[in-house]
């Protein structure tokens, strides 16, 4: 009887030093997988204030009404001239520039 409790005991250590490096495996994969879903995480949040950012005046409805009543408040290019100030320059023109051909 001591043979076999002795192997029983011997299979016994085995399956639980297999099942520790399984646990071990496991909890690998999880924390690959979290890692990835955090850095997914992060580039869809980078995407969004992106898309949220470029080509808007405001994000909002409590931007655009401060925004409004910023504007509100604005003087007219013709109201500036009256006043011998300058307004801002025109950023865009209206025709495209033509690059010299060489």
């Amino acid at each position: 009887m001591r043979y076999s409790d002795n192997q029983e005991k011997k299979q016994a250590d085995k399956n639980i030093a297999e099942n520790k490096d399984k646990m071990k495996q496991i909890n690998d994969e999880n924390k690959n997988n979290t890692d990835v879903q955090e850095g997914q995480i992060e580039n869809i949040k980078a995407e969004k204030e992106d898309k949220d950012m470029n080509g808007n005046m405001v994000n909002n409805l409590d931007d655009m009404k401060k925004l409004g009543k910023e504007m509100e408040d604005m003087r007219t290019g013709k109201e500036l001239k009256k006043e011998g100030q300058v307004a801002d320059p025109v950023q865009h023109s209206s025709k495209p520039e033509k690059k010299d051909e060489k």
